[in-house]
């Protein structure tokens, strides 16, 4: 098998029988990425007789049994490290990856509808043993608070936690799940030198279950391909948006490719929103034209594609405006415009209010 087809990612976490999340997502996410998926499973999710979740841990030398044929006899790039609900676990773990070149720590402390999954001590051995051996940490504002016994209420907040975290061992964080601004959902990357904020007003889809481990799948894979962590978090959005957070079902109409058309004319939005306001270029990029694009987005949410990317600049700037200190000006060239008597009129026809007076509201 030649070098480009096989790229190891090793995935340790849960298994979730409905498909939805665990160790049966990470295989789609990192098959679907180009990559070669294997894996360690630590727990098996399943659901009693009445309806409520458990889950049932494997023992630790089990754990250990798979880790250990993985590394010896495949070699992984990354290793993705999910769920873990055993301190002792926590420290096979540790032992059988220390050598491994990137590692990326999603540890599924909460859940998605907000249970605790794992206990103090096993929480305080994933923050002392494994934290250390971490390329990237990804987690939810609502685990990092439970890591570092800080509250997040303001970007300040989140960056402040960050640093902790590294303090404690990780090399970058990625801090997702942010609820700073009403109708945005924020993401912070920060590795100590540089920080990047993230935001999307699709707050259900970025907290639909599985969201987060087929992220960090992503993530993982697009680092065994050799992309450095910005690039692969950059891909791996890219990836979701297209995917997940923004895809629309087709709910069994025949127009399927027009809902194809739609989720990738949004994933666009998502990376172009701030460089080009022109529909002519998204449809340009979709090989379709203004006419067709428009009849789609129409058909699929009953709203024009100009709609569409005036309201998503629309929300980046109130983000922008409520969580930052940045000058109108500022915030102006960030979303694109080429002045800030242009961008203020723009704003005032979104929200019936002057960026200033939104700001002071």
């Amino acid at each position: 098998m030649s070098d480009s087809f096989y790229t190891p990612v090793l995935c340790i976490t849960g298994s979730d029988c409905t498909g939805g999340a665990g160790i049966q997502a990470d295989i789609r996410t990192v098959t679907a990425m180009g990559g070669y998926a294997v894996t360690a499973i630590t727990a098996v999710s399943f659901h009693r007789e009445d309806g409520s979740p458990d889950m049932h841990n494997l023992p630790t030398e089990v754990v250990r049994n798979q880790i250990r044929t993985i590394i010896d006899t495949v070699h992984p790039r990354t290793v993705k490290i999910g769920l873990v609900r055993d301190a002792d676990t926590v420290k096979c773990i540790r032992d059988e990856i220390q050598g491994c070149k990137n590692v990326i720590l999603v540890p599924g402390i909460v859940s998605t509808h907000g249970r605790r999954l794992v206990d103090d001590i096993t929480l305080r051995s994933i923050v002392d043993i494994l934290l250390p051996e971490t390329s990237l940490l990804v987690v939810k504002c609502a685990e990092a608070e439970l890591m570092t016994g800080w509250s997040i209420q303001t970007d300040e907040d989140m960056i402040h936690v960050a640093d902790l975290l590294l303090s404690k061992g990780a090399k970058a964080v990625l801090l997702r799940d942010g609820h700073i601004t009403n109708g945005c959902i924020t993401a912070l990357y920060y590795d100590g030198k540089s920080q990047e904020f993230f935001s999307s007003q699709n707050t259900q889809g970025w907290q639909m279950h599985g969201v987060g481990g087929t992220l960090t799948s992503a993530i993982a894979t697009r680092m065994a391909l050799g992309d450095t962590i910005p690039d692969a978090i950059s891909h791996a959005h890219d990836y979701l948006h297209r995917q997940v957070v923004y895809a629309v079902r087709n709910g069994g109409h025949t127009q399927h490719r027009q809902y194809v058309i739609y989720n990738d004319f949004m994933a666009l939005v998502a990376q172009y929103y701030n460089t080009r306001h022109d529909i002519q270029f998204y449809a340009d990029r979709l090989s379709i034209s203004t006419r067709y694009l428009s009849s789609t987005t129409h058909f699929v949410i009953k709203k024009s594609p100009k709609r569409i990317l005036d309201e998503y600049i629309s929300d980046e700037a109130r983000r922008l405006l409520k969580t930052t200190t940045f000058t109108i000006q500022e915030i102006s060239d960030i979303v694109g415009f080429p002045t800030q008597a242009l961008f203020s009129r723009f704003f005032r026809n979104m929200n019936s209010l002057t960026p200033s007076e939104y700001r002071s509201r």
